[in-house]
């Protein structure tokens, strides 16, 4: 629901990437810029803008990533680790919708729950690992929050840390497929009787394989306390279980991000760290 797809350029043994002392905690402010679809399956794209602030802590037992991981090594050995991921999606304003036009909006998403992220290998300049996750999924409207379900989203990671040598600079690859139940396929491609209309009957979702996503995504600092992350997503859709939904559009979704972070405040103290994961 939420990914990023980009270059990737893969050199066979780039340079290892050296350990680099952090800071130990960060804080500032950061901006999105998302070119991205409605909702999985959607015919329609649209630009949004977000700013946010951030923390980082990087410390021994629990840590919170620039990517907006809590990790609080549940269990953490040199091939599993168990921790917290989280994900999100964009809100969709229905009448900028032809599909959903008169029907209620979509709230902004937001996921978490427990990874088991197996390392299937992690060399000096590339980690592949298989990451096994499950969230419960919120929907908001900055007033209210609501539940929507749940989603199963085992995901392979294949990261190049340097790219073609150049230090700090990484590329990301994600791909896995997606599988929600009942109440979360309904929120996207669910039609009640009220809402229906000629060309768009009313329509009861099913649980079940909800779509394959892929991401990959470029970061790059651009000075000390400044970073640039940058990618394009694909989805793919068809034999989704509810491909018969008249909200149901298309079988491919392609999308574009932009974000930047710039720390304002960093702690005194450091650690060594090669990465934040």
């Amino acid at each position: 629901m939420r990914r990023l797809i980009s270059f990737l350029f893969l050199l066979a043994a780039p340079p290892a990437l050296a350990q680099t002392e952090k800071p130990l905690w960060e804080a500032g402010v950061g901006g999105v810029a998302a070119w991205s679809p409605d909702y999985p399956a959607s015919a329609q794209n649209h630009w949004n803008v977000i700013p946010f602030p951030f923390v980082i802590y990087r410390g021994d037992s629990v840590e919170v990533t620039e990517r907006g991981r809590l990790r609080g090594y549940l269990f953490d050995t040199d091939r599993f680790e168990l921790d917290v991921s989280a994900a999100g999606a964009f809100a969709a304003d229905s009448k900028d919708n032809d599909a959903r036009r008169g029907m209620p909006d979509l709230d902004f998403l937001g996921e978490i729950g427990p990874r088991l992220g197996v390392t299937l290998h992690d060399g000096p300049a590339r980690l592949i690992r298989l990451d096994l996750q499950a969230r419960a999924v919120f929907s908001t409207d900055l007033r209210h929050f609501g539940f929507e379900g749940f989603v199963l989203n085992p995901e392979l990671v294949w990261r190049e840390r340097p790219l073609l040598g150049f230090k700090g600079v990484e590329a990301e690859f994600r791909l896995g497929p997606l599988v929600a139940d009942r109440r979360l396929q309904g929120y996207f491609y669910g039609v009640d009787p009220r809402y229906a209309r000629p060309g768009r009957p009313a329509y009861g979702a099913d649980a079940g394989y909800l779509g394959t996503q892929s991401s990959l995504t470029l970061r790059l600092p651009l000075t000390d306390r400044a970073r640039l992350s940058a990618g394009l997503n694909a989805g793919w859709f068809k034999g989704a279980s509810n491909e018969g939904s008249p909200l149901y559009r298309d079988d491919v979704n392609w999308g574009a991000s932009l974000a930047v972070l710039v720390s304002l405040y960093q702690s005194g103290r450091t650690t060594r760290a090669a990465t934040d994961d």
